[in-house]
């Protein structure tokens, strides 16, 4: 998990920008660098990660998952010369 500023890295499973709201906060999902993510408050993090999608079969998935450290650094462009 990947904390700066009391917020956390959340990534979207896919490539769609998109808005999400959650308490009262809306966050919108960026693409950079084919990541789709969001910084999202921590009192939130949790509601977010519990949102699910329907797959082929009738089974969940979640859509949402924490950022690792890689998709951060290419995502905010940190890692570019």
């Amino acid at each position: 998990m990947i904390i700066r500023d009391n917020k956390v890295a959340i990534k979207y499973f896919q490539t769609i920008p998109h808005q999400v709201r959650v308490n009262k906060n809306s966050y919108f999902f960026n693409v950079k660098m084919n990541i789709c993510m969001a910084w999202i408050n921590k009192e939130d993090v949790e509601t977010i990660l519990r949102k699910t999608r329907n797959c082929c079969g009738g089974s969940k998935n979640n859509v949402y998952r924490y950022a690792n450290e890689l998709d951060v650094v290419r995502w905010s462009g940190e890692g570019e010369r």
